[in-house]
């Protein structure tokens, strides 16, 4: 497969120790997973999926619980998501912003391998083919 589900989601522990979460993607729920898809694939680590459904996630019930959500505080983390993946128009980072250091993409692919690998364009959004056909 060509993207990472963090909740189905196996490996050896080498894969935690060399390629950590990015601690300072604060109030992040949507781009994590793929960010961490692209970090892992480009340190060399591939995906596998089995061949049918085994596990889904329940988006639809009522809410248990109230998320606090600091909005200022998650652009920074959609800022960082953006510089890391090369993305068009991504902000410069500031000088208060922790640089991506060990959080960095790998050095064994490239983000444009990935592109092609992905069918995902991600530094201009855009879809460039079907993977699942």
């Amino acid at each position: 497969t060509t993207l990472g589900a963090a909740g189905l989601s196996f490996s050896k522990c080498h894969a935690e120790t060399k390629v950590k979460n990015d601690p300072h993607l604060d109030y992040i729920f949507d781009g994590e997973e793929f960010s961490r898809a692209a970090r892992l694939w480009t340190h060399g680590y591939d995906f596998y999926t089995p061949p049918r459904t085994v596990i889904v996630h329940n988006y639809h019930r009522k809410r248990l619980g109230a998320w606090h959500n600091d909005a200022e505080e998650k652009q920074k983390s959609s800022d960082r998501i953006f510089r890391l993946l090369h993305m068009e128009n991504a902000p410069e980072a500031g000088p208060a912003d922790p640089p991506l250091g060990e959080y960095d993409l790998g050095p064994k692919r490239t983000v444009e391998q990935y592109i092609e690998f992905s069918g995902f364009d991600i530094i201009h959004r855009k879809t460039i083919r079907n993977t699942c056909e």
